[in-house]
């Protein structure tokens, strides 16, 4: 068993928007609680983060998290809402990250992402000349891909999302439980589901992107994609009742609070992540 934190479980432009002020966010503003959404990224027992949010530090503030017991990031593409360069750099700042022990002692991280990834960091780096390189270490990875970290095993699956770049999904497992962790992505291609079937094992838990809530998908899933893809992945017999099934990185422009699609979604048996989520996988 591991656990899974949701430190955001919001889209890009969080819930309520930015800058928004149409029908929905003024409802979830009002609402508060779990309508108040800050961007999606998730923490794997207490060492592995999976994408970094442009809200991490308040994330970590509100829900108690000390970073620098983070040992390796995983990410998923190179979108800012999931990847915060600012914030990633600054652990290659001596003055801005005082650590000196880590699982390579010498203060490094490891980092894990598709090219576009490395490149971003690549960026940061010649953008800071002054940032230690000794303390990020990048680990290009791609489709069909397996790692391991923090003792725990990635499979990397194709995410049907950026056109212009690989983005990735991840299923994790610790060698008897397992996780799918599947956001952005529009419908899963038939190469996830390929490598989906090839691994076999049960899901303990399934997270599945939903940024469209009920309106058609289109580079991330609404509520009858995601219903598709359940549908599938119980025909395959990788998932069953004890399964739990959670939808995240949920959008203003659904047109519907959380509050208001979380009933929506009770007789399916759904439940909507909400930020501070802890599961156990």
């Amino acid at each position: 068993m591991f656990s899974l934190t949701f430190l955001g479980t919001g889209a890009a432009e969080g819930f309520p928007g930015v800058f928004c002020a149409c029908p929905a966010c003024e409802r979830a503003r009002l609402a508060g609680g779990r309508n108040l959404k800050t961007r999606s990224c998730a923490l794997l027992e207490e060492t592995i983060l999976i994408d970094l949010s442009p809200d991490i530090f308040p994330q970590a503030l509100a829900l108690g998290i000390n970073l620098s017991k983070i040992e390796s990031i995983v990410f998923t593409h190179t979108h800012a809402d999931h990847l915060n360069l600012y914030a990633l750099m600054s652990r290659a700042n001596e003055n801005a990250a005082i650590f000196p022990d880590s699982a390579h002692g010498k203060g490094s991280i490891d980092v894990y992402g598709n090219n576009a990834v490395g490149r971003a960091i690549e960026l940061g780096f010649i953008e800071n000349p002054a940032f230690r390189r000794e303390r990020m270490v990048y680990h290009p990875v791609k489709e069909g891909d397996s790692f391991r970290t923090g003792g725990l095993n990635f499979h990397a699956l194709p995410a049907n999302h950026k056109k212009d770049e690989d983005c990735l999904l991840y299923i994790v497992e610790n060698g008897e439980d397992t996780l799918l962790y599947a956001n952005d992505t529009g419908s899963l291609s038939e190469k996830s589901f390929d490598i989906i079937r090839e691994y076999g094992k049960r899901f303990n838990v399934v997270s599945l992107d939903c940024a469209r809530g009920l309106l058609p998908g289109d580079g991330h899933m609404g509520l009858a994609e995601d219903l598709a893809t359940i549908d599938r992945l119980r025909a395959m017999g990788v998932i069953d009742t004890s399964t739990t099934l959670l939808l995240n990185h949920f959008s203003h422009m659904s047109g519907i609070t959380p509050d208001e699609f979380s009933d929506h979604i009770k007789g399916y048996g759904l439940s909507l992540a909400f930020d501070g989520l802890e599961v156990k996988v």
